[in-house]
């Protein structure tokens, strides 16, 4: 099961809001029960990251993340959002080859 921590500035509405669109997005690229998705604050994502697979935020947030992080404001906008689901599918199948998990080309 991938981790996603979804955040947004402070407003739990907005963070709401964009995590049941993602995970419509997430299920009809066919990733239905393969994830699950923790809404977080922007001033914890840094120091809660090394718990998830990827974060995905509507605001620039403070210090690194230990995962990948993806810009998720276009799910709030209605633009460009496949190109971005495209962009979390990828990184979510690549998660696992980064932990040393063979795939079956190799």
């Amino acid at each position: 099961m991938k981790r996603i921590l979804l955040v947004c500035g402070s407003g739990l509405y907005t963070s709401r809001a964009l995590g049941q669109r993602v995970s419509k997005a997430l299920d009809e690229s066919g990733l239905r029960g393969s994830y699950e998705i923790v809404l977080g604050k922007a001033s914890d994502a840094a120091e809660e990251a090394v718990n998830f697979d990827l974060c995905i935020t509507t605001t620039t947030l403070d210090g690194d993340c230990a995962c990948p992080v993806v810009n998720g404001t276009c799910f709030l906008l209605g633009r460009d959002v496949w190109q971005t689901v495209e962009q979390i599918v990828e990184i979510l199948s690549q998660e696992g080859k980064e932990n040393g998990e063979k795939t079956e080309e190799e």
